[in-house]
C-alpha cells in the first residue's frame, strides 16, 4: 500500500532517513515472505512425499483377496503366524 503511496506520489517523506529506513523494512518484509513461501511450498511436498511412502509401506502388509476370503469363510485353511494370515493348500 506505501508502495502505491509513493507511486502515485501521493506519499512524500521530508526526511529522507525515514524514508529509507521504510523502503528497507518493506524489502526485508517481502523477502521474509517470500522465503516463508517456499519454505512452506517444500514442507507441504516433503509432507505429501511421507505420506505417499506410508501408504506404499501400508500397502505392503495387505494380506491377499484369497487368505482373506478363506478367513472370513472360516473354511479351515487359514493359519496364523506372527500376525499374518496364511492359506493352507
Amino acid at each position: 500500500m506505501i508502495d502505491k503511496l509513493i507511486e502515485d506520489q501521493t506519499l512524500t517523506f521530508a526526511d529522507a532517513d525515514l524514508e529509507a529506513t521504510i523502503r528497507n523494512y518493506m524489502e526485508v518484509t517481502r523477502n521474509i515472505s517470500s522465503f516463508d513461501e517456499s519454505l512452506q511450498t517444500e514442507n507441504t511436498w516433503r509432507s505429501y512425499i511421507e505420506f505417499l511412502d506410508l501408504q506404499d509401506w501400508e500397502r505392503q502388509r495387505l494380506i491377499d483377496d484369497e487368505c482373506a476370503f478363506a478367513y472370513l469363510n472360516n473354511t479351515g485353511n487359514v493359519y496364523s503366524e506372527g500376525g499374518s494370515c496364511y492359506v493352507k493348500k
